[in-house]
């Protein structure tokens, strides 16, 4: 398993982490998601692609989920 990318984001409480996996000629791609709430729990979860894209968009869309857009005081 080699790892390709890690995405961050939500102020640093969204995780993922895209892997390379070759089984016997077949590759896949591994996405390994990591959600912090703050306490000492935290959710995981593992979701496996056919494609480096899908499993780079998926890493980018899970990562950009926590993102809240914020006004500047003037």
């Amino acid at each position: 398993m080699k790892e390709l990318t890690t995405f961050i984001g939500g102020a640093g409480n969204y995780m993922a982490t895209v892997f390379e996996m070759d089984d016997g000629g077949v590759t896949c791609y591994t996405v390994s998601c990591v959600e912090a709430n703050g306490k000492i729990n935290s959710k995981a979860f593992s979701k496996v692609f056919m494609s480096e894209e899908s499993a780079t968009n998926f890493a980018v869309e899970y990562t950009h989920k926590g993102n809240t857009p914020s006004l500047l005081n003037e």
